[in-house]
């Protein structure tokens, strides 16, 4: 009797173990698929890295899920796309809101990786030359109704705010005081300012200086 309830135990421990492996095997080539593996023949350009191809839109030389009789460019061109119900950051489907998608402003670093925003959230996007690479973040804490891209001449863009927070290429800028935080053009290592402080490239540098109002404030 008892060598009897250990062959029924080995072989439900055998079955149990090998559905594991099974399972594991079934998850990992799950992941391992790439969404949008199919080429694209050469075809017509389209838009910046889009190019419509027989009955679907292509990016990259990649097939993508883009409905073709929908598909619209963003304006100005980015690596964002949009058809009647997605957006789309460089050929891949997003989770960003369809309807209320709006790009905020273009960094100086790389007019591709734009500040983008919808109902529920900021985005900053990277592409592919700049790392994190193809990722799409959530800027957080940030008020979609009040955000805004600070724009200046060159060294000062990458400022953006919203009605409590201050950030420089999506990064908080800590401390910083958004309803008086502006841009300035002086030249040197200082491009913005707020009601106590200077700062440069998202870092602060110093005190207020009183100076600082007559000297190329940027609106």
């Amino acid at each position: 009797m008892n060598k009897r309830l250990m062959i029924i135990c080995l072989v439900i421990s055998v079955g149990v173990i090998f559905a594991l492996f099974a399972s594991f095997g079934v998850w990992k080539s799950k992941t391992s698929i790439q969404p949008h593996v199919t080429p694209c023949r050469s075809g017509q350009h389209f838009a910046i890295d889009y190019y419509r191809e027989e009955n679907h839109i292509c990016h990259d030389g990649l097939v993508t899920p883009i409905d073709p009789k929908t598909f619209s460019n963003t304006e100005p061109a980015t690596d964002f796309a949009l058809d009647k119900e997605h957006v789309y950051y460089l050929g891949t489907t997003t989770a960003i809101d369809r309807s209320s998608f709006e790009i905020v402003e273009f960094h100086s670093y790389d007019r591709e990786s734009p500040l983008v925003k919808d109902k529920n959230h900021v985005y900053i996007a990277f592409n592919d030359v700049n790392p994190p690479f193809g990722e799409i973040d959530v800027i957080k804490d940030a008020d979609p109704k009040t955000f805004v891209a600070l724009v200046g001449y060159g060294e000062e863009d990458g400022y953006a705010k919203d009605a409590t927070h201050v950030w420089h290429v999506g990064t908080l800028v800590v401390g910083a005081d958004a309803p008086s935080f502006h841009l300035v053009k002086l030249g040197g290592d200082i491009d913005a300012e707020d009601a106590q402080n200077t700062y440069w490239s998202g870092k602060r540098v110093g005190s207020h200086l009183t100076n600082l109002h007559t000297v190329q404030k940027i609106p």
